[in-house]
Formats: structure tokens, sequence, C-alpha cells
């Protein structure tokens, strides 16, 4: 009660554990170390179990919205369509799954991988080790791999131009017209906002031009 629909049940994250006084001074589940997921004892009782878990965060956004805008000067025309999401989070399970290079997903980011926590190669890695199996149970439902999935994107665009007919009649055509155009053009916002929370695939950046007569 109270929470959105759709919320998550999990830990609470506290960033990662980057040293041997992280690792001894918080609470901890069993086989945690060096470059794991930190979570939160919640409750206060000094351990971390099922008992801490939380509600958190919403898969429908607050609100969508979508603007057409046309504009005509002269003989040239600008024609845009945006669209937009907000207040929507999305859960990256194949982050997770990067966490375990020998049973995970292997289509996923190249920041989970190069991004990783590792000692002595890169200690401010984002994201947790890389294990043979989930020791350290960063795979554990968690808000840790939780993102804005807030976006504001230009979906089409598009500018033509009218041949005036004092040029075309002499090519004996009626009408004449010249236009370019982008589909999904650029997205402000989290990369991942537009793709699948598991196996991404890249939304092409589509141009096209043209060109349009009559006789």
């Amino acid at each position: 009660e109270g929470y959105p629909i759709g919320s998550w049940y999990g830990y609470i994250s506290d960033g990662l554990n980057r040293t041997e006084e992280e690792v001894s001074g918080y609470p901890q589940y069993e086989g945690k170390g060096l470059g794991d997921i930190r979570f939160v004892d919640t409750n206060g009782d000094g351990k971390v179990d099922a008992d801490d878990r939380q509600l958190f965060g919403k898969v429908f956004p607050d609100f969508t919205y979508g603007i057409v805008l046309s504009m005509s000067y002269k003989n040239i025309t600008l024609q845009a369509q945006f669209n937009g999401v907000q207040g929507l989070q999305k859960y990256m399970l194949n982050g997770t799954y990067a966490t375990d290079m020998f049973s995970g997903e292997p289509n996923m980011e190249a920041d989970y991988i190069l991004d990783r926590f590792h000692a002595s190669k890169t200690p401010g890695g984002k994201y947790p080790r890389v294990t043979m199996g989930d020791t350290g149970r960063n795979q554990t439902l968690s808000d840790f791999w939780l993102i804005d999935a807030s976006y504001f994107s230009l979906k089409n665009i598009s500018v033509s131009y009218s041949v005036p007919e004092s040029l075309i009649n002499r090519l004996r055509m009626t009408e004449m017209n010249i236009y370019l155009g982008s589909q999904n053009l650029y997205t402000f916002g989290s990369p991942y906002s537009i793709v699948s929370s598991t196996v991404n695939v890249p939304v092409p950046r589509v141009f096209t031009a043209g060109l349009q007569f009559t006789f």
C-alpha cells in the first residue's frame, strides 16, 4: 500500500566494497568481498538478510508526452516530431549478468565489462567485480541496477523545398519537391532508456533524401 504497482522488492545498495575496511566494517552477506555490492542493513539488527528488503522503483512512468511542429517559410517547410517519457525506471538485468562471465548473458554493453571493479586495474570501477558464479550475490535484486529511464527524443524531422513553378515549367513539370529527413536523430536521457532491460538492441538512426516530381 502506498507504492506504485510494479515496484521492485529487494535490497538497498550503498556502493561497492572498495577496501578491506569496508568489507569488515559493514554488515555483509556471507561471501561478499572486495568489489561486491554493499547492501544496507535497513532494520539495524547488525546483519543483512531477507528481512532487510524494501520496496523501491516503478515500472510505469509518471507521464508520457509528444510534440509535433510544422513551420513554413516561402517554399521551405520544416516538420518535427518529439516524444518523451518522465518518471520511468528500468532494472538492467544484463548488468547483473555481466558479473558472472561464465554463465551470464553474453550480449551486453562494453561498460558492464570494462568499467567493473578490479582492486589493482580499476579500483574506481562503477560495476561490481566479475566472478565465476555469483559468489558475492551481486545478481541479487537490489536498487544498484535501477536506472532513470526518462527521456526526450527527436523521433522525426524533415525539411522540404518546393521548387518554384517558374523553374519547373521549363522542364514541363507541374510540381517538384526536394526533401531531407531523419528518424531517431537524438535522444536526451539515459542511452538505455528506449531499449530492452535485458538484451539491448540499438535503435537505428535513419537518414533519407528524396526528389518528388510530377509531370
